[in-house]
């Protein structure tokens, strides 16, 4: 949701679910299935960094065995990237 907000230009008041300032990883798609069925007839769109998305697997298995219409959007902005060589830098 943090690369989300860079993104997206939000006018219309109370729209976009964030996840404040800490932008905490993979609470994102729970914020979408939330308004997808608080707001049925308004389209949802997640936005979700590289790295984030990592964290939303079984939200992703509600969205189907639910059919809520939700799109996903990811954004490879190189969140994993870093990390992973890191880890093999240590070994």
């Amino acid at each position: 949701m943090d690369i989300g907000l860079t993104q997206l230009n939000v006018s219309d008041a109370r729209s976009c679910l964030n996840a404040g300032t800490y932008g905490t990883m993979g609470v994102g798609l729970g914020n979408a299935i939330a308004a997808a069925i608080v707001h049925p007839d308004r389209p949802v769109i997640h936005l979700s960094g590289d790295s984030a998305i990592g964290f939303s697997g079984m939200e992703m298995e509600t969205l189907v065995r639910y059919n809520l219409p939700v799109k996903i959007v990811v954004l490879n902005n190189g969140g994993i990237g870093p990390a992973c060589r890191r880890s093999r830098q240590t070994r």
